[in-house]
């Protein structure tokens, strides 16, 4: 190819280049405006969602106010368990060690009630040998 060729080239291309710069560059200041408004419309709440972002903040903050309550109200409650259940702990011991005394009492009892039971029997055994002494003069 000739230097005349390559140069006649190089500018039918950036002439070619050119017009579809220029083709381009037209409908960009519709496109830039059309955007902007857009972005403008878009960027700026309207007055309902800003509205109902406050209506929402509203309701969180009281739900995250009622679930403060209902923490204390469950820590309260948690104590008065875990103290209630000290207490039952307390009652099952105190039961446990009064059974055991009762036990100990019903077999004293018991072998007094035995003790008692055989010197009765060794008494009306004696009884019944004195009256049998006293009848032979």
């Amino acid at each position: 190819m000739t230097i005349a060729a390559a140069e006649m080239r190089e500018s039918v291309t950036k002439i070619t280049v050119k017009e579809e710069l220029g083709e381009l560059r037209r409908p960009m200041p519709k496109l830039k405006m059309g955007s902007n408004v857009e972005i403008k419309s878009l960027s700026r709440p309207n007055k309902e969602s800003s509205a109902m972002i406050v209506e929402l903040k509203e309701k969180v903050k009281k739900i995250k106010e009622e679930l403060k309550g209902k923490e204390k109200e469950l820590q309260t409650s948690r104590k008065l368990f875990d103290q209630r259940e000290l207490e039952l702990d307390q009652l099952k011991e105190e039961v446990k060690y009064k059974n055991q005394r009762l036990a100990s009492t019903e077999i004293e009892t018991e072998t007094c009630r035995r003790t008692t039971e055989v010197r009765i029997f060794e008494l009306e055994a004696k009884i019944k040998e004195l009256e049998a002494k006293a009848r032979k003069p």
